[in-house]
């Protein structure tokens, strides 16, 4: 203590230490020198491209702060993924998301891009009657561009707002209009993190707009070869370039915005993805028929910390304790990170009734996310536990099925989220499944209601066609969940049942008559094999739609594998399975009304590395060794996790 200093967390001897840029790919824990003043970019996933005669993405909010007191532990960092190209029935591009650098002392959210807007305006049939807002660009770190519009409505389209929200100094960029001549224009480019997206003029033989450049960060980090450059330009944050004009005749398309901008599409190509790891916005594609807009580029962390002279083991300066004791930020000697996969999976809903011929929608299944198990594009990031006192405990919560219904009057029961409640920015919560629609005759009943994944339309006599509800909803990257099926516009009376929506694909709408639609299947996941005495292996089914009765007997609708229930044949929807957190099936009616299936609870996993030490509570969950030995605990109901 004579030197003025004190005990803590080691450090290391040596030096003097040159200055370190650290480039952070995935979402994790940072490790910083204690003490240091640094640089730090934070760049969002990019907004994905739109889909027809439509608009690039917006880049991902792309932040560079410099002179920032890191502390002396670890920092939870989260890589925001880039947002989905339009594909129908959703034509507008998708949000990317947002990228966190969680330093206690002043943690930076960069927000993701805006997705690209489409002339289709989100309306399946093309440029329909909405208003202009209807094509204009999505707001975001950094703005989409606009879509196309159409003949029959002339003017300026909107390109998305940038900057939002609003931060100082600014993230982002707006996106580029279109318009204003009459008919179908080309795309707006998507907003950069430096520049604004072209606008897209509309006048005949106009090519897409380009989208806007993104920021030059050798300034900051210096010039390549350096380990955070994706390209020799330095630049990140591109916006994403707008599609060529669809009629009359194909014209080319815009360039992608320097920083990781994908190109926009002309003819019937898909549009460009952004760049991996540069926020960059997709390119809009411009023909509906079998082309997709390209994704956004996932984000980016870039650390630059300064150069460090001799340190002692372990000694500290006064000063600089009570700094990070105020802030909270001392690093305890018993600190220690886990990094943890998972399989967090929503309560599945309940299937509609049938009518007297009619059959009832299929419920959709929950919300299904996962880390390290299951199909790879459906692995989301670890829940990375940064700096933890050993013995800290997790809330578990394990949703619950939605109710078959058993009116005509009511859809069925959507079911409850599921959750981990570790510290942000690591929860995880997947959304419970849409309920399935009812034979009624008001729109409200008959359609499959929104969830992790949608339940299956209901159908009634001859009314007018019904929609499945929509999936992943709330939006999360990977997609948590697939819409359910739509009732077929040309059925005959006393249609089928729609079936609802599951993991890995969309409820099937209904044939018409006599088979129901069946339930979209459900993802596998081996998660526990060798673990626990839980023996499911795969989850999220969704369940089939009812069988409907005229003149031939009905036939259900199959529930999606992984545990959906199979719709009703005069005879109520069957059950989904219980804690595979699938949806229940429809009733299929033969005369007389019959009630939907009940949706399967869901389920939560959690499997963690040989050296950690996991407990739960109540006593209905279960803990395991892997014989590889990994750690295994699975909730079947809600509780407590206990992790040393």
């Amino acid at each position: 203590m004579a030197n003025g200093g004190i005990i803590g967390p080691t450090q290391t001897v040596g030096g003097p230490t040159p200055a370190t840029t650290t480039k952070i790919t995935a979402s994790g824990c940072f490790t910083p020198k204690a003490g240091t003043a640094l640089a730090v970019l934070v760049v969002a996933g990019g907004g994905g491209g739109g889909r027809q005669g439509a608009g690039g993405g917006g880049a991902g909010g792309t932040r560079l702060l410099t002179c920032q007191p890191l502390p002396g532990a670890n920092i939870p960092v989260t890589i925001g993924g880039g947002g989905t190209g339009g594909s129908g029935p959703t034509y507008g591009g998708g949000a990317g998301v947002n990228t966190v650098f969680g330093n206690p002392a002043n943690p930076i959210t960069s927000n993701g891009g805006g997705g690209g807007g489409s002339r289709s305006g989100g309306n399946p049939s093309g440029g329909g009657p909405g208003p202009l807002s209807a094509y204009a660009g999505f707001p975001g770190g950094s703005g989409g561009g606009a879509g196309g519009g159409c003949g029959s409505r002339p003017g300026t389209i909107s390109g998305g707002t940038g900057n939002s929200p609003p931060v100082s100094p600014s993230q982002g960029n707006d996106g580029g209009t279109a318009g204003p001549a009459p008919g179908s224009h080309a795309g707006g480019g998507g907003g950069g993190a430096a520049c604004a997206g072209s606008n897209a003029p509309g006048s005949p033989g106009a090519t897409g707009a380009a989208g806007g450049a993104g920021l030059n960060v050798q300034p900051t980090f210096g010039c390549n070869p350096q380990p955070f450059g994706y390209a020799a330009s330095g630049l990140y944050g591109g916006g994403g370039g707008g599609s060529g004009r669809p009629s009359p005749g194909s014209t080319p398309a815009g360039a992608g915005g320097p920083g990781g901008g994908g190109a926009g599409a002309a003819g019937s190509a898909a549009g460009t993805a952004g760049t991996t790891n540069s926020g960059g916005g997709g390119g809009g594609t411009e023909f509906q028929s079998c082309s997709v807009g390209g994704a956004g580029g996932p984000g980016v962390v870039l650390v630059k910390e300064a150069a460090i002279g001799r340190t002692a083991p372990g000694i500290w300066q006064m000063n600089s304790v009570y700094d990070l004791r105020k802030l909270g930020c001392w690093q305890d000697f018993n600190l220690v990170t886990y990094n943890l996969n998972y399989l967090v999976v929503g309560g599945g809903a309940g299937g509609g009734k049938s009518g007297t011929g009619a059959g009832g929608g299929g419920g959709g299944a929950g919300g299904y996310r996962s880390a390290g198990y299951g199909p790879s594009p459906l692995q989301g990031s670890q829940i990375a536990l940064c700096g933890v006192t050993p013995g800290q405990s997790l809330t578990i919560v394990v949703g619950a099925g939605g109710a078959g219904s058993t009116c005509n009057s009511c859809a069925g029961a959507s079911g409850t989220v599921s959750s981990v409640a570790a510290p942000e920015p690591y929860g995880i919560t997947s959304a419970g499944g849409g309920g399935g629609g009812s034979s009624n005759s008001s729109t409200s009943i008959r359609n499959g209601a929104a969830g992790g994944s949608g339940g299956g339309a209901g159908s009634h006599g001859t009314s007018p066609a019904g929609t499945g509800g929509a999936g992943n909803t709330p939006p999360v990257s990977p997609p948590q969940g697939n819409p359910g099926g739509t009732q077929c516009a040309s059925s005959p009376d006393n249609p089928a049942g729609a079936g609802g929506g599951g993991a890995t694909a969309a409820g099937s709408a209904n044939s018409g008559r006599p088979t129901g639609g069946a339930g979209g299947a459900g993802a596998p996941n081996t998660i526990n094999a060798c673990g626990t005495p839980f023996s499911l292996t795969a989850f999220a089914g969704g369940g089939g739609g009812g069988g409907s009765y005229n003149s031939a007997p009905p036939v259900p609708g199959a529930g999606g594998s992984g545990g959906g229930g199979a719709g009703g044949a005069g005879s109520n929807g069957a059950n989904a399975t219980t804690n595979s957190g699938s949806g229940g099936g429809g009733g299929g009616g033969t005369g007389t009304p019959y009630n939907g299936g009940n949706g399967g609870s869901g389920m939560v996993i959690i499997r963690a590395p040989s050296a950690v030490t996991m407990s739960v509570s109540p006593g209905t969950n279960a803990t395991a060794a892997h014989p590889g030995g990994d750690k295994i605990a699975t909730f079947t109901v809600s509780g407590t996790l206990t992790v040393t």
